[in-house]
């Protein structure tokens, strides 16, 4: 009996020094607004294409000309497009094959990873020849 509580005493002496398991720190998930950063980062990274669409859009022999591109995409969390929304203002005889050439150069572009399910961003660019 003397044995069994000088064993227990030991034991409990023991755990009693090594202390709760301390769980590692998760690091901080990255917030709403760096998501959204990070693909307006990739839309910039985007308008050299979409501006690339732009000038076969523009109607033969035009000496100048204004088109403004307004965006809405929505990535999910993995970088895929989920929604992909472009108007083209003014809209000429090429606006179709323009917002075409616009959504399939947005498809390929690299989106990156977020922690949300899904993050949508507008955008808004004018290009223009004076």
């Amino acid at each position: 009996m003397l044995r069994l509580s000088l064993v227990l005493s030991c034991l409990l002496a023991t755990a009693a020094f090594a202390g709760p398991k301390k769980k590692p720190k998760k690091a901080p998930a990255p917030t709403a607004a760096v998501a959204e950063a990070a693909i307006k980062k990739a839309l910039d990274d985007a308008q050299p294409q979409v501006g690339g669409c732009v000038l076969e859009g523009v109607e033969p022999g035009a000496k100048t000309w204004t088109q403004v591109v307004r965006l809405k995409v929505s990535i999910n969390g993995v970088g895929q497009v989920l929604t992909l929304a472009a108007t083209l203002e003014p809209a000429n005889a090429n606006a179709p094959k323009t917002k075409s050439c616009i959504e399939a150069a947005l498809q390929q572009a690299r989106w990156p990873t977020t922690h949300a399910p899904m993050v949508t961003v507008e955008r808004e660019w004018t290009f223009s020849l004076q």
